[in-house]
């Protein structure tokens, strides 16, 4: 179970916690730093200490995956009912208020806005709490404003992956706050050398530098991440059921990680007719220990043990402008927590030249890695998602 108790949260975190109501708060914090884990706690004392009613109280994320996943903590706290996606919440919203849900999302938040701005109802709800805040846009943060008496939100505009989004100043502005309320810096849930290769997709050498410096976590087995060029797609699908088969042996969670629909239907394909099981949005009863199969986007806010990322290619990402498709590799990256497997096959595109730099100095291989099924166990993390049951 992912829902770490209260008493084993690190200091940061626990203070994250218990910010009084007084206005609302902003919450910043890297992958693994206990964003989620945080919210969950929060919204837990709103609800035992603070006086609110659960249907007064709503934790808010972007996806469907992720509502689903937070839910199965929150059953631990008695309040697996209070999570949404935000586009469920505004369609509920406008039900509550009497107001037309058609017209698609876009025009749902829109309508939602208006009807708050010009009729200036007092708050519904006592608190609501974001997850993946960087994801929303003013607009929708403004109704998060204008419908609950606070608001907070968590965010880290590193893993924005919508254009829509918004950064730290702009969610400032809009929630009227001055700066972040809480850093979570002490958590980071990935190994040193899976740091060192995300670090390599930020922006900016101080914001690498900070990245690599962050990772406080030990581990007592180091097992390096690999990339391999293969001539192939068949024979890098080969590859891949072999190392996902070495993750299992060893009681690993593990995802596969595909930049679009298309690729990960022909991936699942693929490693289905290898023999292979994987939980997607389609096949939900693969089984609780059968690895996941998602979009990159799709799997925001999600963590494993060991995360595969096939299909790296020239053509994979290249709808995507340079800084969107840094942020979507430094996602996949980090949702890995002990080990990363790469493929790609000739020529390897340009982005992936920073990791090539990266195994000159021992940081991961690169080249081909015989399964041995002599696999390290997973360190132990108290923020890491291993039950992953019923995610879908």
């Amino acid at each position: 179970m992912w829902l770490v108790p209260i008493q084993d949260l690190s200091a940061d975190q626990a203070a994250a916690v218990t910010q009084d109501l007084s206005r609302n708060r902003i919450i910043i914090g890297g992958p693994g730093s206990g964003k989620t884990l945080v919210l969950a706690h929060r919204a837990h004392a709103i609800v035992t200490a603070g006086g609110s009613l659960p249907d007064r109280v709503r934790l808010v994320v972007y996806t469907n995956m992720l509502s689903t996943y937070i839910a199965d903590g929150l059953a631990d706290l008695h309040l697996d009912d209070i999570c949404s996606t935000f586009d469920s919440w505004v369609l509920s919203e406008l039900t509550r208020l009497g107001l037309p849900i058609s017209g698609g999302t876009a025009k749902a938040r829109r309508r939602l806005r208006v009807h708050l701005e010009e009729k200036s109802p007092d708050p519904y709800w006592d608190a609501l709490l974001v997850d993946e805040g960087q994801d929303l846009d003013s607009d929708s943060l403004r109704v998060l404003r204008l419908s609950a008496k606070h608001v907070t939100l968590a965010m880290d505009a590193r893993q924005q992956l919508y254009d829509t989004g918004t950064d730290l100043d702009t969610a400032c502005l809009t929630l009227g706050v001055r700066r972040a309320s809480a850093h979570l810096l002490s958590a980071y849930r990935c190994t040193p050398d899976i740091v060192r290769i995300a670090a390599e997709y930020l922006p900016t050498d101080d914001a690498r530098r900070q990245f690599r410096e962050s990772n406080l976590m030990p581990i007592s087995q180091r097992e390096l991440p690999i990339i391999t060029t293969f001539d192939s797609t068949d024979a890098e699908l080969d590859a891949l059921a072999l190392a996902i088969r070495d993750r299992a042996f060893a009681n690993q969670s593990s995802a596969v990680l595909v930049a679009d629909n298309r690729r990960l239907g022909r991936v699942v394909s693929g490693l289905q007719d290898r023999g292979m099981a994987l939980r997607t949005r389609h096949n939900p009863s693969a089984g609780p220990d059968a690895p996941l199969a998602l979009t990159y986007h799709s799997a925001k806010g999600l963590t494993v043990n060991a995360v595969f990322l096939p299909r790296l290619t020239s053509s994979a990402f290249k709808p995507y402008e340079p800084g969107l498709l840094q942020r979507i590799l430094f996602v996949g990256i980090t949702r890995a927590t002990h080990w990363l497997w790469m493929g790609t096959v000739e020529p390897r595109p340009a982005y992936l030249a920073p990791i090539t730099a990266l195994a000159r100095e021992g940081v991961l291989i690169d080249g081909d890695l015989v399964p041995s099924r002599k696999v390290a166990a997973p360190p132990p993390v108290a923020d890491d998602h291993d039950d992953l049951m019923d995610l879908l």
